[in-house]
């Protein structure tokens, strides 16, 4: 197990940017919509209005809802595409979300369940299928 994650590690660090066919993802998008709040990105919780902000490189920054830069612990996450799902590195974990892109928008799935304010019927009707969150791309 040690060495599978040295060896996703080292595919992520060794990645110098995104290739072509996922350069449609490079930008700022902003979550817009979520079946529940705040939406958890790693270790993170978000709300609406927040934003992802896709580089080139395969870094990914995040900004709170008002556009404040989120401190992250290595200033910023390691993101790739891999078909239909979202992965990046967040400490030593790989995490993947389902991605979707749909005409404008971008809606995505995640099972990192929040933390705060969920009732206990919310958190057995999304614990094992996971959430949906929309984003919109705006710049």
């Amino acid at each position: 197990m040690k060495y599978f994650l040295i060896f996703v590690l080292l595919i992520f660090i060794g990645c110098k940017s995104i290739p072509e066919k996922d350069l449609w993802i490079v930008g700022k998008w902003q979550i817009i919509d979520s079946e529940i709040y705040p939406v958890k990105i790693g270790s993170f919780e978000l709300k609406e209005n927040s934003k992802l902000d896709f580089k080139k490189d395969g870094n990914l920054f995040l900004y709170d809802e008002d556009n404040k830069p989120i401190k992250l612990f290595f200033g910023k996450l390691k993101y790739r595409i891999d078909g239909d799902s979202l992965e990046y590195i967040e400490y030593d974990m790989l995490i993947r979300n389902g991605l979707k892109k749909m005409s404008d928008t971008l809606l995505m799935n995640t099972t990192m369940i929040p933390y705060s304010n969920l009732s206990k019927e919310t958190f057995e009707k999304y614990r094992y299928k996971g959430y949906n969150f929309k984003l919109i791309k705006v710049k």
